[in-house]
């Protein structure tokens, strides 16, 4: 069957003036289009060595690549009452639609592919004659916007299918894409999303007594390995995982501790339990050597070596002594957590000092949050809706998605970076059912997956997600819908 390509007549633009983010909605410009794209990847120079076969030949033994380029494209458009080439002058967003046989307008369901480009910038506008001198001068006037983006993707349908169906047993309660862009260097080839570190519970004291596990894939889940926790006692249960430098690091409410493995070896476990007044919940690592792990009276723990321990950031005060059920740091100074509540706490000085916030909503557990800058974040609720802000935790908007209101919100990431346009949510209605939604536009709107054809297998919910540099990959891991058994989706 031959590859179905696409055409120029079939691509419709779509602008997001300040660039994605939930507050920022997305217009379809009419009568515009996107010329090519440009974007150097740098220039490959040869290095060279004498040839020890021949006098004055010179063999290539290496190359070495230059700087690439940030993408660039033109916005060319009719001039009319409404002119984003003499409008927009910070970063926006910008993308074209392909499709054939759905709306062209409809931002979230009429397309086959996107090429997408993020906060993008004009660097040099120009347009045709602005007036007729006579008759034959009429003509109409059209804009022209060169730019420049900080990121091109190209985004595409979703499927989304079971993995290790017949070796994951029980509940999923953490994720993790442990990968980067690897090109045979080092004896590995990774497209960056192949490494996939998932955790599963126990299966209780009585018997056969099985500890947490390990799930491990390198081939982007197409194959899975299984290691017990063999540090965690039976009926002690992983609650979250992270990759830390080397290390595949599992934390535990029920033993009050880390469990660390060389990501070579996973059935090399040891315990870490330096630090911890509370048991550990959630864990973030935003390098191998910025840590924050929150816990179940709410205190705050940092590490820079998760090998020899944890230092209390914070002894439950700015939490109250209230569960902390997330935490998130967009850098090395902004970290923020919630919990149970309505409880938000912050930090804006890499942990020395915490305070509490105004949550969202009173009285309710608040289950997730991303942090898409130090001033915009998102957070997810146990009432099944999801609240943003833009002014650290100034004020609090609510986003409606598809079965908002009911269920609960219980996970969500975005692709790339933290201000990328590309997200998921992971929410569970009240039947239950566990679905995982999409955004193309930085949260501002949502839609349930998949886009491609069939259905999420069937679940009682996704309770933890993971993302990778491909913003077309997510995987998501939770409870089947036997109450029992659990699962792991993946969706590309």
């Amino acid at each position: 069957m031959p590859e179905r390509n696409f055409q120029s007549g079939q691509g419709r633009v779509f602008l997001q003036s300040e660039g994605a983010g939930p507050g920022n909605s997305v217009e379809y410009l009419g009568c515009a289009r996107l010329t090519g794209f440009s974007q150097s990847l740098g220039d490959v120079t040869p290095v060279y060595c004498p040839d020890p076969s021949a006098y004055d030949k010179f063999l290539v033994v290496d190359e070495v690549q230059g700087e690439g380029g940030l993408p660039t494209t033109s916005l060319v458009g009719r001039f009319g009452l409404r002119n984003p080439v003499f409008e927009e002058e910070c970063p926006f967003g910008v993308q074209v639609h392909y499709g054939l046989c759905q709306n062209p307008t409809d931002f979230n369901g009429g397309w086959d592919v996107i090429i997408a480009f993020e906060r993008a910038r004009f660097t040099n506008r120009s347009s045709d004659d602005l007036a007729a001198m006579e008759e034959g001068d009429r003509t109409p006037i059209t804009f022209t916007g060169d730019i420049s983006a900080r990121r091109m993707n190209q985004i595409d349908q979703l499927v989304l299918g079971a993995a290790a169906a017949s070796q994951v047993m029980r509940e999923v309660t953490g994720v993790a894409i442990c990968d980067w862009l690897q090109c045979g260097e080092c004896g590995v080839t990774s497209r960056g999303c192949d490494t996939i570190y998932a955790v599963s519970r126990s299966s209780g004291a009585g018997s056969p007594g099985l500890p947490g596990e390990l799930h491990v894939s390198t081939d982007g889940g197409a194959t899975w390995e299984d290691y017990d926790i063999t540090t965690l006692a039976t009926g002690e249960d992983p609650d979250d995982v992270a990759c830390v430098g080397n290390w595949v690091v599992v934390v535990s409410q029920d033993s009050g501790s880390m469990h660390l493995a060389p990501n070579t070896d996973f059935t090399d476990w040891q315990e870490v339990t330096t630090g911890f007044v509370d048991n550990p919940l959630a864990i973030y690592a935003l390098s191998p050597t910025q840590v924050w792990i929150v816990g179940d009276a709410g205190y705050v723990y940092f590490t820079d070596d998760v090998a020899t321990g944890v230092v209390v950031q914070d002894a439950g005060v700015a939490a109250s002594g209230v569960q902390l059920n997330d935490v998130m740091a967009v850098d090395s100074l902004h970290i923020a957590a919630v919990g149970n509540s309505n409880t938000v706490i912050y930090s804006n000085n890499g942990g020395d000092i915490w305070a509490a916030q105004t949550g969202p909503i009173a009285a309710v557990n608040l289950n997730c949050i991303w942090m898409r800058s130090q001033h915009s974040w998102m957070v997810g609720a146990a009432n099944g809706n999801l609240y943003y802000t833009l002014n650290e935790a100034g004020s609090w908007s609510a986003k409606a998605f598809p079965g908002s209101g009911a269920g609960e919100v219980r996970d969500i990431v975005f692709a790339i970076a933290e201000d990328s346009a590309f997200g998921y949510m992971a929410h569970s209605t009240a039947t239950p059912a566990g679905r995982i939604l999409r955004s193309l536009d930085g949260g501002f709107s949502w839609y349930v997956l998949p886009e491609g054809a069939g259905n999420i297998p069937a679940n009682d919910y996704i309770g933890a997600l993971a993302v990778c540099r491909d913003p077309n990959v997510v995987v998501g891991g939770g409870l089947a819908d036997d109450a029992e058994d659990g699962i792991i989706v993946i969706g590309s």
